[in-house]
C-alpha cells in the first residue's frame, strides 16, 4: 500500500492524524525547534543554560588546571566561572571564588543547586553531546 495509490482527502487525513498523535510530527517539529546552546560547544568546554542569573549561561571554557591536569576554573565570555571546591562545584556570575550562585556536586554536568531560592531556576550544564 503506498501513498500515491490512495485518495488525496484520505492521505490528508491519515497525516493529520499522524501529526496530531503523542510521538507524531508536531512533537518532532516541537523538539526540532528547541534551542541546544550546547552544539556550539568544544571538546574541553562546558555549556550552562536555563539558568535564574542569566551571566551563568552560555559556554564556559577551561581557565586553570590542577598539577594533575584536571580543570579547576571555567570562565564564559560574560566573566562567570564555574570553579572546583573540595565540595564539588561552584557558579558565579561574577570573577569571585568567596562567593557562589549555584553549587554542584563532584561532576560539574550533574545537578545544579541555587545557593538561594533568590537566585532563580538552577542551570543545566553540559559537554558537547548534550544534557543527560
Amino acid at each position: 500500500l503506498r501513498p500515491e495509490g490512495l485518495p488525496g482527502a484520505f492521505v490528508h487525513d491519515l497525516f493529520a492524524e499522524w501529526w496530531a498523535q503523542p510521538g507524531g510530527g508536531a512533537d518532532d517539529e516541537r523538539e526540532a525547534s528547541k534551542p541546544r546552546p550546547w552544539l556550539k560547544a568544544e571538546a574541553g568546554e562546558l555549556c550552562s543554560f536555563g539558568a535564574g542569573v542569566g551571566g551563568c549561561n552560555g559556554m564556559f571554557r577551561p581557565v586553570e588546571y590542577d598539577d594533575a591536569g584536571h580543570v579547576v576554573l571555567y570562565m564564559n565570555d560574560q566573566g562567570a566561572i564555574m570553579f572546583r571546591v573540595e565540595e564539588g562545584w561552584r557558579m558565579n556570575s561574577e570573577f569571585n571564588v568567596s562567593e557562589f550562585d549555584y553549587s554542584a556536586g563532584v561532576d560539574a554536568t550533574g545537578v545544579w543547586t541555587p545557593q538561594v531560592p533568590t537566585k532563580g531556576s538552577a542551570p543545566t550544564v553540559c559537554g558537547p553531546q548534550g544534557p543527560p
